[in-house]
């Protein structure tokens, strides 16, 4: 069948017709060739997949919160306009990517394998491009001043690129691709919205990392852990070995300001020995003397008691 002689559909025509249609359907509706929508979308300037997928509403507020994590974890923006996001095969990481795709839904195309990983890809799209000129302003990532971290942020930024050393009782979340001070800017964002304390770890001075460590370890978890169901990731907030443990120098997580001024007093005005403060507040010998000697929740106010640790007595 020749379509020499029929008219071409304009721009708005052809742009009003392509929402939630194929370029097949297309071609039969204005009496053309595939190959002449294929030319007309490109010379019109339209976007097939933004055509079709025009209906859909803007992202809601929980993928946003999945692109942020991801963004700052394993998952990319390309040029173009899409997101993307692999996982390696290592312990059935096909869980969490399925899981994944199917919130990013409708933008996201299937998972695919991809040598030793599983990936996805979302459709061009602008959602994805205004994306792309925020965390890509030079072609290089970057974190957005604007950003806000949650709970679930936190949560999909460490299944994605965290570790969890229940031996340091420290969760660790890797930040390489980011600048020292892109990095400590993370740290004030975890301080400010999750109220969490960090360290900065430098790997050959150039490959920042931020710590959570051993005060905050449980906290972290607890806020984490809802937002964890994939039994893939269970190591993820595992903490059996960290009960297990017997670690002479730990303990002092189970302190606040409060105690910490109780040891003291107890220590000074009633001269309540160091073991029985020890068993008393549940904590090693070790965090007693840390207490008192104003290194652990130290008193502005004092230059603490000055008591020698002895490792022998523990």
């Amino acid at each position: 069948m020749s379509y020499r002689n029929i008219s071409k559909p304009s721009r708005e025509e052809l742009k009003t017709f392509m929402i939630d249609k194929t370029n097949q359907e297309a071609a039969s509706h204005f009496k053309v060739s595939v190959r002449t929508i294929v030319r007309l979308i490109k010379s019109y300037g339209l976007n097939y997949e933004e055509m079709k997928y025009g209906n859909y509403p803007l992202i809601n507020e929980k993928q946003k919160e999945l692109l942020i994590a991801s963004l700052l974890g394993d998952g990319g923006l390309e040029k173009g306009g899409r997101f993307k996001l692999g996982q390696t095969m290592i312990g059935d990481k096909k869980e969490y990517v399925d899981w994944l795709q199917k919130e990013l839904s409708p933008y996201s195309k299937e998972v695919y394998k991809c040598g030793p990983s599983f990936r996805f890809y979302t459709i061009t799209h602008s959602v994805f491009k205004d994306l792309r000129q925020k965390w890509y302003p030079a072609g290089k990532k970057i974190i957005p001043k604007d950003i806000v971290l949650s709970p679930q942020i936190l949560a999909h930024w460490h299944v994605q690129d965290g570790t969890n050393n229940q031996a340091k009782k420290s969760l660790i979340l890797a930040t390489d691709c980011f600048t020292k001070s892109d990095t400590k800017f993370l740290q004030s964002r975890i301080l400010v919205d999750l109220g969490l304390r960090t360290t900065l770890q430098m790997k050959h001075g150039i490959y920042p990392k931020i710590n959570i460590g051993a005060y905050e370890y449980q906290k972290a978890i607890d806020l984490i852990s809802p937002y964890i169901d994939w039994r893939c990731f269970d190591y993820k907030v595992d903490t059996a070995k960290v009960k297990l443990k017997n670690n002479k120098n730990s303990g002092a997580c189970k302190l606040n300001k409060q105690s910490a001024r109780q040891i003291r007093a107890l220590f000074s005005n009633k001269g309540v020995k160091i073991e029985n403060l020890a068993k008393r507040f549940g904590v090693t010998i070790k965090s007693i003397y840390n207490v008192l000697n104003n290194e652990t929740y130290p008193e502005n106010n004092t230059a603490g008691i000055s008591v020698t640790y002895n490792p022998k007595e523990t």
